[in-house]
């Protein structure tokens, strides 16, 4: 089991269920918690009967909302506190210095940092760094077409001092097109996950991402799930 953590202040759950359901077209088996402040998963992931917290099964991926450790979805399921959740992949959206702790975020098996350029996204999403015990590298994943050197390397000056750093020459690009973001909330309102019609950058984030948690040797290995999406049946 993998353990992956999609650390940020910027809105990006849409973008992890994507990844994750590419994952599950590929055959694997995944979970997703939202550990976030605003428990945006609560309000577009259809569940009947949601409590303060629950799972909930979409799109054959699980979702975990409102739970506060993991500790405390073991305790729902009934499970063993010592032994492993039962997926091939564990994907986590924390915002927060206090659920990446209460989560041990740090001990996840890959990293990536979400934000665009608004100054409140990159240093807000940084401080959720704060609260590990010792330093991970992770991966950029920034909401613009290109980021500049002088940009990159502001980024990198605000890490200074915090437990991260960063892989050299891997950004992930997410330059969100509005028709994207019409197809994306579209999808929410049907209840589909679905890549039609969706912008060549945006599948191509996608699919880089996927293939890097599903260590793919090419990504190619990923296109054909990722068509099946992008058929939007």
């Amino acid at each position: 089991m993998k353990k992956v953590a999609f650390v940020g202040a910027y809105d990006k759950i849409d973008f992890i269920i994507y990844v994750a359901k590419v994952l599950t077209e590929y055959g694997k088996t995944v979970m997703i918690i939202d550990g976030t402040i605003l428990q945006k998963t609560r309000y577009i992931v259809p569940a009947i009967n949601p409590g303060p917290k629950y799972m909930t099964t979409f799109e054959d991926i699980d979702f975990c909302v409102g739970f506060r450790s993991q500790e405390e979805i073991k305790q729902y399921l009934n499970m063993q506190i010592a032994n492993e959740f039962q997926y091939d992949y564990v994907l986590i959206d924390v915002d927060t210095p206090e659920m990446a702790a209460t989560f041990a975020v740090d001990t996840f098996n890959l990293f990536y940092y979400v934000s665009s350029m608004d100054l409140y996204s990159i240093i807000r999403g940084l401080t959720v760094f704060d609260s590990f015990r010792q330093p991970v590298t992770a991966t950029k994943i920034m909401y613009l077409k290109h980021i500049t050197k002088q940009d990159d390397e502001y980024i990198n000056y605000l890490a200074q001092g915090r437990k991260v750093n960063f892989n050299p020459n891997d950004i992930v690009y997410l330059p969100f097109e509005n028709g994207d973001l019409t197809i994306i909330y579209e999808n929410q309102r049907v209840k589909k996950i679905r890549l039609k019609k969706i912008s060549e950058q945006f599948k191509s984030g996608v699919l880089y991402v996927a293939s890097q948690i599903a260590d793919a040797k090419d990504y190619r290995e990923l296109l054909k799930p990722l068509k099946i999406l992008e058929k939007g049946v």
